[in-house]
């Protein structure tokens, strides 16, 4: 890590950042789209366990369109980290404990490529349906789900909770059926 601490930052421009959308997920996310304060995009990807408790990951900044083609498959994961839309590549560690950066550093692209370990074979696995029918289908599982919930744990609730819980459920049920038929 010698050859990367001169690149070291001292503020971190992802303190107020929000996360937007977890694009890979494993036990913990390993990409993700976070936005800033201004509304930038960043691609955040999950290199390695840099020390116990501490994650260490690329982040690069990426436009709308560039992240249109990775979640459509024209491009990798891979190819979007070995030709960034920038020449800077920001390097993090972060706590997994509370989740804070705990060092930044600003790479050139040349000193990033380096340690780039994103293979360029990554490609999102993005489902074949069309985005409505799988929010369908999501939600299918999700109510199924719920109602589950419900039946296992009734004997906490009162009866007309119940009744009223599954009721809501069945009623939304019936709505995602008529509202994408």
């Amino acid at each position: 890590m010698n050859m990367i601490e001169k690149y070291k930052i001292p503020v971190s421009p992802f303190e107020d950042s929000e996360v937007k959308e977890v694009l890979d997920f494993a036990d913990i996310p390993l990409l993700y789209i976070e936005a800033d304060s201004i509304g930038k995009l960043y691609l955040n990807y999950l290199d390695k366990f840099a020390d116990d408790n501490l994650e260490q990951r690329f982040v690069i900044p990426i436009s709308d369109g560039r992240l249109n083609a990775l979640k459509k498959g024209s491009i990798s994961v891979g190819e979007a980290f070995c030709h960034p839309e920038t020449p800077l590549i920001f390097l993090t560690h972060v706590s997994q404990l509370d989740g804070r950066i705990k060092e930044i550093y600003l790479l050139p692209d040349d000193v990033f490529q380096t340690l780039n370990s994103v293979s360029t074979e990554y490609f999102l696995s993005i489902e074949a349906e069309s985005a409505p029918e799988s929010k369908i289908v999501k939600g299918k599982k999700l109510l199924v789900e719920v109602e589950a919930f419900v039946e296992e744990q009734k004997s906490l609730f009162n009866a007309e909770e119940v009744f009223m819980a599954l009721k809501v459920i069945h009623l939304m049920q019936d709505r995602l059926q008529v509202a994408f038929k």
